[in-house]
């Protein structure tokens, strides 16, 4: 059981480091390849034409994931259980900031924002998943909450990316 708990240990950390597989809503760079790199993880610069909501949402997420990325990294079992624990009010917090960013008027940037806004949804429901199976030492549980944690923040740094969004949906500290 540890063996099996340490290997779903080492693959939450990926999703740590930042915070799956493609459906038609999912930008190419995640529909394609189903999962993500290395770079996808790497915080981008906010680009010189970074919309309104975009940068309110940066604006409203950035002391929250600094707070994330200020966390220690899990070593073992039990500081991952403490890990998630802690990380889970912070993506809350995260998932709230984003809703209260006003809506922009722009009908793609408004698809696409909502659809943003189910894949940090998706992490927090996933990761609560997680942190109950783990508790619970459920390893198939685990199994699931992390396939789903990990599809979740794929999608959320693919929709982070198209909208312009640096400051939360994935991103490691770097």
């Amino acid at each position: 059981m540890r063996t099996t708990i340490s290997a779903l240990a080492a693959a939450l950390l990926a999703l740590a480091a930042s915070a799956g597989c493609g459906d038609d809503d999912e930008p190419a760079a995640v529909a394609t390849t189903g999962a993500a790199t290395a770079d996808d993880y790497t915080r981008p610069e906010p680009p010189p034409e970074q919309s309104r909501w975009a940068l309110q949402v940066d604006e409203a997420c950035g002391p929250v994931q600094r707070q994330i990325d200020a966390l220690p990294a899990p070593t073992d079992e039990a500081s991952l259980e403490r890990w998630v624990a802690q990380v889970l009010p912070l993506v809350g917090k995260e998932v709230a900031a984003v809703k209260a960013v006003k809506p922009s008027t722009k009908e793609d940037e408004v698809r696409n924002a909502n659809l943003f806004i189910g894949s940090l949804e998706g992490i927090e429901s996933a990761l609560t998943k997680y942190l109950a199976a783990l508790q619970e030492d459920d390893v198939a549980a685990i199994e699931k909450a992390l396939t789903e944690a990990n599809a979740a923040g794929a999608q959320a740094r693919a929709y982070a990316v198209s909208l312009d969004v640096t400051e939360c949906g994935g991103y490691s500290g770097s």
